[in-house]
């Protein structure tokens, strides 16, 4: 799931660098713009850490990372250090499989 959300968000920050053949529909549509990576805006990320429990993990994912290019460099996998990680965000997406299964299958 993480990676589904770094990779989209990054792929949304540069998806102003990108060239589509067919514009995508956020890039014509008015109030859908997303910001680019080149915008002054501050409040937009620039800097991802993502957490995982095993070193081979956080290999794999720092190649799939790499292979996004631009900010994909920008993502900082830590091990076993979710306080760390925690203590240096702006933002914390918390994903936790064990409560949404509780969740899907208690409604």
């Amino acid at each position: 799931m993480g990676v589904a959300i770094i990779s989209g968000v990054i792929s949304s920050l540069q998806s102003d660098q990108n060239t589509h053949a067919i514009p995508k529909w956020e890039s014509h549509t008015p109030g859908t713009c997303t910001p680019s990576a080149d915008s002054p805006d501050p409040s937009l990320p620039s800097f991802f850490i993502a957490t995982v429990t095993r070193l081979e993990s956080a290999q794999n994912l720092q190649n799939t990372f790499g292979l996004l290019g631009g900010l994909g460099s920008s993502v900082k996998i830590l091990v076993g250090e979710n306080l760390a990680a925690v203590q240096q965000a702006d933002v914390v997406i918390l994903w936790c499989v064990l409560l949404v299964h509780q969740i899907y299958w208690s409604s």
